[in-house]
């Protein structure tokens, strides 16, 4: 608040901050906001997380529904210009599902192909990352029963971490052979999801 002061005619009047009172204000208000925003920081970054493995597990479940309802190979593919598999490990650029006739994870006009749906890349510096099952790093597919296509199919699972990478902070999603997808639990209580191996199997961020 201003400081009220008296002129030589006695009359008052209001003076502002000066300089010095203003940089020290602005100091404060500064530092209070810094703090205000590490506590919340964490909170945000919880949010975040939640919502895109609850987007990126109902684009699981969106491919094997389609697998069955159209009756071929669905495959769902990483891919960061929303109309081709780059067969990338990193997930979190994007991904995009397609009925995929030959099942050659290529987007192949000519053999009807269609996208059925294009995820953009996650936001921040999160991860999206997979292990185990049989495909190449970039891809799963699930065949027209909605199963995890191939003789050879092993169940697997997705991790997404934030910036950050701390294992403990990591959300993840486990698909089975039968292709339903679950979201993972810590089953051995150690403060660490476990992966699609179970309790012998913890989930990890990228370094």
């Amino acid at each position: 608040m201003g400081r009220f002061h008296k002129n030589e005619a006695g009359t008052r009047f209001a003076r502002g901050f000066t300089l010095v009172e203003l940089l020290i204000t602005v100091a404060v208000f500064s530092v209070l906001l810094l703090v205000v925003t590490a506590s919340y920081e964490p909170l945000i970054s919880n949010n975040r997380l939640a919502s895109s493995v609850n987007t990126f597990m109902g684009s699981l479940a969106r491919g094997r529904t389609e697998a069955g309802k159209l009756s071929t190979a669905v495959t769902i593919c990483s891919s960061s210009n929303g109309t081709s598999c780059n067969a990338g490990a990193n997930w979190e650029n994007g991904w995009i599902i397609f009925n995929d006739a030959d099942a050659d994870a290529v987007v192949d006009a000519g053999d009807g192909d269609r996208i059925v749906k294009v995820f953009a890349a996650l936001g921040s510096q999160d991860t999206l990352r997979r292990s185990g099952f049989a495909f190449a790093a970039g891809r799963i597919q699930f065949n027209s029963r909605g199963e995890l296509r191939g003789g050879n199919a092993r169940p697997g699972s997705f991790v997404l971490c934030d910036g950050n990478g701390v294992d403990a902070e990591a959300r993840a999603v486990v698909i089975n052979l039968s292709g339903s997808v679950r979201m993972a639990v810590d089953e051995n209580n150690d403060g660490i999801l476990n992966d699609h191996t179970g309790g012998g199997g913890n989930v990890s961020c990228p370094p």
